[in-house]
């Protein structure tokens, strides 16, 4: 999965409104609140629902740009619990209700690997990681545990 980016200057001017509507119903400014930030993440979530190739160039570059303002927002407020690869895994295949077979499909990582992996018994590895990366159209980095520096914050 590759991501696509959208030149909001090389829109059509149909697209221009479109773009324009949609600032309209949710303007792009900083998030400054969980309120806000539950009201972005359900405008995000409805956005995801069309499928990847239906985005429209208004759609997609709106996503982008209130998706970056989520990500500076959560970035401060809402840090990440360190998770394992297994546990972030787990937590992919709940939210997208993805189940073994598909992964093993799409990813030519063996079945047995993939419950492995889920059961504990068996880390992610490095030939693995871009593989699920791709899959589930995330970082590779997400199924990595964060390195803590001494001042307890995520070494970046």
């Amino acid at each position: 999965m590759t991501k696509k980016t959208t030149n909001v200057t090389a829109m059509t001017p149909r697209e221009s409104r479109e773009y324009l509507r949609l600032v309209a119903k949710f303007p792009l400014v900083s998030i400054q609140s969980q309120r806000q930030l539950a009201a972005a993440s359900a405008v995000i979530d409805e956005l995801l629902r069309i499928r990847e190739d239906d985005l429209r160039p208004a759609q997609e570059a709106y996503l982008a740009a209130l998706s970056d303002l989520v990500m500076v927002y959560e970035n401060e407020h809402c840090p990440m619990p360190d998770v394992s690869g297994a546990e972030m895994l787990e937590f992919l295949m709940d939210a997208r209700q993805v189940k073994q077979a598909e992964i093993v499909r799409a990813t030519g990582i063996a079945k047995s690997t993939i419950a492995q992996i889920l059961n504990g018994k068996r880390r992610i590895s490095q030939s693995h990681l871009p593989k699920l990366a791709e899959f589930f159209g995330v970082q590779p980095g997400v199924f990595l545990p964060r390195l803590e520096s001494k001042n307890g914050r995520a070494a970046g």
